[in-house]
């Protein structure tokens, strides 16, 4: 898979971890990260901070059962071909709109996502960007550039972009509780099923997203449910997503539909579209039909106290 190439946030962090070297760039195979970078390795607990940023992960790296891995604002974090971070344990990434925290690629190389695994506690991602991740379908199967499987998750205020897998290019949720809240899924590609997010088992809420080009080579273009438990959809905007069969924004391939509770969403009618700013920038325009149409009660109104506005710049968490 061939990725494109993006602007590369660089900042500067603190890292408390089992193994770490600094590592001046100049002495790197590849020129693309300028300036001193952290290798780190192995095992990850405590903090990573601004102060030795950005990181470099070259093979796998665990957060075992029980730890904790704190990522602050403004980290970036690059990971070569085939590395993972693997979720034991609790991670909180925990970034601000001024400063998001990175997962990203190594320039030209892919990378395997995040995987929650029997977590610990509830892991939270705030304010994360989360790019590039390439999970070829051959061998063993992988899920979503972030897995979370029997484990709890809070993402909020995300962008999950120019992902592929073969289950849920941006989020895969197996046998797990979560809330999404406020991200942006954008050009995400999934192998098999949902294009955006694949959803199976989970008690999950989906609020205030913009689920806007992503696609599926077989079925949901946007999310794809599999035995669907107790799940709130709404206030999202869905455009422009595709996929070969099945419905391009919402496709329930097995198990009871009328589990998954519907309202208020944009499901890219026909006649119109949402009324983005561009094709790169999703806050809405002052003629959107999106403005004021998502749920009317006061709990989801906007943070100026309107009514809400549907998709990732609506509702209370919607000032980013």
């Amino acid at each position: 898979m061939k990725i494109k190439s993006f602007m590369i946030l660089t900042f500067f962090g603190l890292v408390l971890i089992s193994c770490r070297d600094n590592i001046n760039q100049q002495d790197s195979e590849n020129p693309n990260i300028v300036g001193t970078y952290t290798k780190i390795t192995g095992n990850l607990n405590g903090m990573l901070t601004i102060d030795n940023s950005p990181y470099l992960i070259n093979a796998n790296v665990s957060v075992l059962s029980g730890d904790t891995l704190t990522i602050k604002p403004g980290v970036s974090l690059f990971f070569k071909q085939d590395a993972r971070l693997i979720i034991l344990g609790t991670i909180l990434a925990i970034g601000m709109k001024e400063e998001p925290i990175l997962f990203s690629y190594y320039p030209d190389e892919y990378w395997l996502g995040i995987s929650i695994k029997n977590g610990s506690s509830l892991s939270r991602f705030s304010f994360c960007i989360i790019e590039g991740v390439y999970q070829p379908y051959d061998g063993e199967i992988s899920y979503g550039a972030i897995e979370v499987t029997n484990s709890e998750a809070d993402i909020r205020n995300c962008i999950l972009r120019y992902n592929f897998t073969p289950y849920g290019g941006g989020l895969c949720l197996i046998n797990s509780q979560a809330t999404v809240v406020n991200n942006i899924f954008r050009s995400n590609d999934a192998n098999i099923y949902g294009g955006a997010m694949y959803v199976q088992n989970s008690i999950v809420s989906i609020i205030n997203n913009s689920i806007v080009d992503n696609f599926s080579h077989f079925k949901g273009g946007a999310i794809v449910f599999e035995n669907p438990t107790t799940t709130e959809i709404q206030n999202n905007i869905f455009y422009y997503n595709n996929s070969f069969q099945g419905d391009k924004r919402i496709d329930v391939i097995e198990g009871d539909s009328t589990k998954i509770h519907q309202q208020y969403n944009y499901l890219d009618p026909d006649s119109t579209t949402p009324g983005f700013i561009s094709s790169t920038d999703l806050h809405l325009t002052s003629l959107s039909v999106c403005n004021d149409s998502g749920n009317p009660s006061e709990e989801y109104n906007d943070y100026n106290g309107t009514r809400n506005d549907q998709g990732a710049y609506g509702g209370p968490g919607g000032n980013w």
